[in-house]
């Protein structure tokens, strides 16, 4: 049904063999057999492409409500398993999985044993897991525009973006500094240019007639940024986020500059809550506490 699909969204055999990694002739006898198999026509074949006739557009159909039915039971058995085994599968993005560890922490502590999965990545994949019903719960940044089917989305905390120096560096000590002699002058971390956060930072680069730095280490690992801005002389583009703890703790501090950088939204996806079990309640109550001690 996939190959028939792709051929109907596509309109071409060349087409979706492309999207699927196959030959043309291979999507042609997969139709043809489909075809024989269910004894009618199902797409119309011109030499501008196909279009989906009467009975594929009602085959299709079907196959979707089937398919949506099949990933409700696939759901339903993952919820019923995990309830057995006291089980929650909760993952974020590496700004938070400090958070998100703390939260499971402070539960097992106040409940009942329970096994917590946690699992670290970058958002959208996390919600495709979390979509079919692999995940509980998804800590990360607020980038849907459209709603995901029977997920919940929450706001959770905001994230400053902004410089960040260790307490130590002489430059903590400063009232506000000018971005034009940062960028020529310091030791700088930068996100690397496959992270959201990079792009960011090149877009207001470009708006402030600046280049990057040309002392520049970059850094994909939250991890990696965060310790060369406490433990070094670098300094940082960066987020609250990627620096909590030692904010909190006044080892880190944000220094105020002549650029304008904005605050963005993370954000709980969880699935319904009819579709969760007692333990990945609880989990969420414990993470948004975390969040709220946050602020």
């Amino acid at each position: 049904m996939a190959i028939l699909q792709a051929a109907v969204d596509s309109g071409s055999f060349n087409r979706a063999a492309t999207q699927l990694g196959l030959t043309q002739p291979a999507v042609s006898r997969n139709i043809g057999r489909l075809e024989a198999a269910l004894g009618c026509r199902l797409l119309n074949r011109s030499a501008v492409g196909v279009t989906a006739t009467e009975s594929a557009e009602i085959i299709l159909r079907h196959f979707d409500r089937a398919a949506s039915e099949i990933r409700d039971a696939s759901q339903e058995l993952t919820l019923l398993r995990r309830t057995r085994e006291a089980s929650v599968a909760c993952a974020g993005a590496p700004v938070n999985i400090e958070m998100i560890a703390a939260a499971a922490a402070s539960l097992r502590s106040a409940s009942p044993p329970s096994c917590i999965h946690i699992l670290e990545g970058a958002t959208p994949g996390m919600l495709d897991l979390l979509v079919n019903g692999e995940l509980d719960i998804v800590v990360g940044s607020g980038i849907l525009q459209d709603k995901l089917e029977g997920v919940v989305t929450e706001p959770l905390l905001d994230e400053e973006i902004g410089v960040f120096v260790g307490a130590h560096n002489p430059l903590a000590k400063s009232k506000s500094l000018r971005m034009s002699d940062l960028l020529d002058e310091a030791s700088w971390v930068m996100p690397d240019s496959a992270t959201h956060l990079r792009r960011y930072i090149d877009a207001a680069l470009i708006e402030n007639s600046a280049t990057m730095p040309e002392n520049l280490i970059e850094s994909r690992s939250a991890t990696a940024m965060r310790w060369l801005v406490h433990h070094t002389d670098c300094i940082a583009i960066s987020t609250s986020l990627v620096h909590r703890t030692e904010l909190r703790s006044g080892e880190v501090v944000m220094v105020e500059v002549d650029w304008d950088f904005s605050t963005t939204k993370h954000v709980l996806y969880r699935r319904r809550r009819h579709a969760m079990s007692p333990e990945a309640l609880a989990l969420v109550d414990a993470i948004k506490a975390e969040a709220r001690d946050s602020d």
